[in-house]
């Protein structure tokens, strides 16, 4: 099954995020509803008319509103044990007579056979009981959640209720007149008696103080952009389900098309490794794990990730942009945990073999392409190769032509070159990290890296392109900034794309950075990634400002991303896809509303104040424009917690503090906890003034860039114009 006792219950149904569902025994809450002014009903699938709420990570309090002709509900879930939930849908607005608008909560079995004896079911050791603040006015008894629902839209809500025998539902059906409040609660536990003292146990319990213990464990961001915290949580929990063709938790991309468009299931590559990375910095480690396993699950024989597995189609022929090492070697470094590199290490290795293989061009360089491996749609076409970039419909490849004898597109492609380098240098650290040998990854890296230095660069705009094997650029888009971020553009360079990145007319439109330059003719289609802001590539952007020292750039997009974020977060509950880059509105056909990767840009205003990567480890700013309190993070497994403000940055980790700094700027880097050692890492200070504050206790040795300091003195001032390490070691 893959999951936590914390997590048995939780929405995990692909069917609708209102349904709560009990894993071990297939069980489930599934509200569904009836409008007599319309004869219509509904199960409550996500769409336009669910705002999701707030979500805790393991289910543990759970909102939504659902509106439905005219009448709108709020639908809350709260647990009082692992085993135990407690329901509350309350009437927020009538859109006609409660009379006639019915609930009807289907209570059963969706995916075991188990079956109801009124409102008790049994699913073999199992016995689980429902208890109702209110009586409900009928319970049918059916085989499906929806079958009563149906019924009423035939017959209307006098109707009989159906009875079948031995049946998998028992359908509790309300009036909005009667119960405008609806309050039950359900428990499992293994017998008929402790099931439903649990269940009437719980009707006692108060919902607001379970929401309120639920969410103070979550991780919080007081202080500008606070909402950042809560979108990284709220999308990574709301899109979690429970894959039962495979038997896996994963966070799907969307709730949208899983069913209706995948079969019930589907893995697209890159978006589960970035929902890795966000389910893991909001403090969900378990789903970050499951995940990242299932982004590897997609291994194919060739050696290649297949870019998407699904229940109805496969695409073996091509892969997505290589960010698994990057992913998985940052998961190590947060976490500590060396299982998932040993799982993942071979996978890596035969994946960059499958690069150099099936993708490599006579010149050294790689381009994107398609075979004739597997049924895939598309498949050996222009389109499946474009597919393998992510970037589908970018006029970059618009010059481009797919040659059918090489499977390739005819264009080197600056993205993947660059994250190819950076897959091989992670590989490298994944294999120094479990104490092999990584030297080969390294030198392949320095080698591709001088490639596309050589052959990459287009002299004329000052940029990096995607290049034809004919010699011709194509269009730019904010991947030419991927150099940075993979730490292989010279600074003479860095400087002539920080030009490029921050001019309005190019790329820092209202809402950066346009998927193709602002000044190029195609961005004005505003049609996917013609012309839309795309999270990813702010996401990889903003990761190279911040590796190659331009932290104030760095925060600078990060600020603005936040900027247009928010709006929509705040007044929508929305997380878009890809927005329009030059209003910042995300409602389009092309962007789902709901979408995994758009918590990248929450997720870059978390990581611009705290975060840990290869170059600088664990590392945090010094210093913000406005105060920023971050609460609940997590650590190798320790509760981490950061404030900093213009004068005053403190850190502690499990309770512990490591340092108080003031009148810093720049960052505090290779930040060490080690036993009784502390070390850190300050950048150089534009004035004298700043100083670091060790915590309280008593000292063996303090070294100040190697020189000894006094080891009773705890405050240590910072010289101008000079990068300060400090190690200290306690008694």
């Amino acid at each position: 099954m893959g999951v936590s006792v914390e997590k048995y219950w939780n929405t995990w149904s692909t069917l609708s995020p209102a349904v709560m569902e009990f894993l071990p025994a297939g069980f489930a809450i599934c509200p569904g509803v009836y409008s007599d002014s319309a004869a219509d009903v509904s199960s409550l699938p996500f769409g336009e008319n669910i705002r999701l709420r707030e979500h805790e990570k393991d289910g543990r309090y759970t909102r939504l509103t659902a509106e439905f002709h005219g009448t709108v509900l709020e639908i809350e879930y709260a647990k009082a044990d692992a085993y135990t939930v407690l329901c509350r849908i309350r009437t927020l607005q009538n859109g006609e007579w409660g009379l006639r608008f019915m609930v009807n909560v289907a209570l059963g079995f969706l995916h075991k056979p188990g079956n109801m004896q009124g409102t008790m079911g049994a699913y073999r050791s199992y016995r689980i009981a429902a208890a109702f603040a209110g009586e409900p006015i009928r319970v049918a008894f059916t085989d499906t959640p929806d079958e009563e629902n149906e019924k009423m839209r035939e017959l209307g809500y006098y109707a009989p209720e159906i009875r079948k025998e031995n049946p998998r539902f028992a359908v509790a059906k309300f009036n909005l007149e009667l119960t405008p409040e609806i309050r039950f609660a359900v428990c499992a536990a293994n017998s008929e008696e402790l099931a439903q003292a649990g269940a009437e146990q719980a009707l006692l319990l108060d919902m607001e103080a379970l929401k309120e213990a639920a969410l103070a464990d979550a991780l919080q961001i007081e202080g500008t952009h606070g909402c950042a915290a809560e979108a990284i949580r709220d999308v990574m929990a709301w899109n979690a389900v429970y894959d039962h063709h495979n038997h896996r938790p994963f966070t799907s991309i969307t709730r949208y098309w899983i069913d209706r468009k995948f079969g019930g299931w589907f893995v697209w590559l890159d978006d589960l490794f970035y929902h890795g990375l966000i389910s893991l910095v909001s403090g969900d480690t378990e789903m970050a794990r499951e995940n990242i396993l299932a982004a590897l699950s997609n291994a194919c024989p060739a050696g290649n990730f297949a870019c998407l597995m699904s229940e109805y189609t496969e695409w073996v022929d091509r892969s997505q942009p290589p960010i698994g090492a990057f992913i998985v070697y940052k998961y190590y470094l947060y976490t500590g945990d060396t299982a998932l590199l040993q799982r993942a290490l071979p996978l890596f290795r035969a994946s960059i073999a499958w690069w150099k293989k099936c993708r490599r061009t006579p010149n050294g360089l790689f381009a994107y392409g398609s075979g004739n491996l597997g049924n895939g749609h598309f498949k050996d076409t222009k389109l499946a190769a474009k597919d393998e970039s992510s970037m589908d419909n970018s006029p970059m490849h618009d010059t481009a032509e797919y040659d059918k004898k090489t499977h390739l597109l005819d264009m080197n492609d600056i993205a993947l070159n660059c994250l190819l380098v950076m897959e091989a240098e992670n590989t490298a650290q994944i294999c120094r990290a479990l104490g092999q040998d990584g030297a080969e990854y390294d030198a392949f890296a320095r080698e591709l890296g001088e490639a596309v230095n050589a052959q990459l660069y287009d002299e004329e705009r000052e940029i990096y392109a995607n290049r034809k094997l004919d010699g011709s650029f194509a269009s730019v888009s904010p991947t030419s900034f991927y150099p940075m971020t993979a730490g292989i553009a010279p600074e003479n360079r860095q400087n002539k794309l920080l030009a490029h990145m921050f001019d309005e007319k190019e790329f820092f439109t209202f809402a950066p950075f346009p998927a193709i330059s602002a000044d190029d003719p195609a961005a004005g289609d505003d049609i996917y990634w013609r012309g839309r802001m795309w999270p990813p590539l702010n996401f990889m952007t903003h990761a190279g400002l911040r590796r190659t020292g331009h932290d104030r750039e760095a925060y600078r997009l990060a600020k603005r991303c936040m900027e247009v974020f928010e709006p929509g977060w705040r007044e929508e509950n929305a997380c878009y896809e890809n927005v329009n880059a030059f209003t910042g509105v995300g409602k389009s056909p092309d962007a789902d509303p709901y979408y995994g990767w758009g918590a990248l840009i929450p997720l870059m205003w978390v990581l611009e104040h705290i975060d840990v990567d290869a170059q600088f480890g664990l590392h945090a700013a010094a210093w913000a424009e406005k105060p920023f309190i971050l609460k609940n993070g997590r650590y190798h497994g320790k509760r981490l917690e950061y404030q900093v403000d213009e004068k005053e940055a403190r850190l502690s980790i499990g309770g512990e503090p490591i340092f108080a700094a003031k009148n810093l700027r720049g960052r505090i880097r290779h930040i060490r906890w080690e036993g009784e050692l502390l070390a850190f890492t300050i950048d150089p200070q534009p004035q004298a003034g700043g100083e670091i504050l060790l915590p309280e206790g008593e000292y063996l040795a303090i070294w100040v860039n190697g020189e000894p300091a006094a080891p009773e003195s705890r405050r240590i001032s910072l010289p101008e114009g000079r990068q300060t390490e400090i190690r200290a070691i306690k008694k």
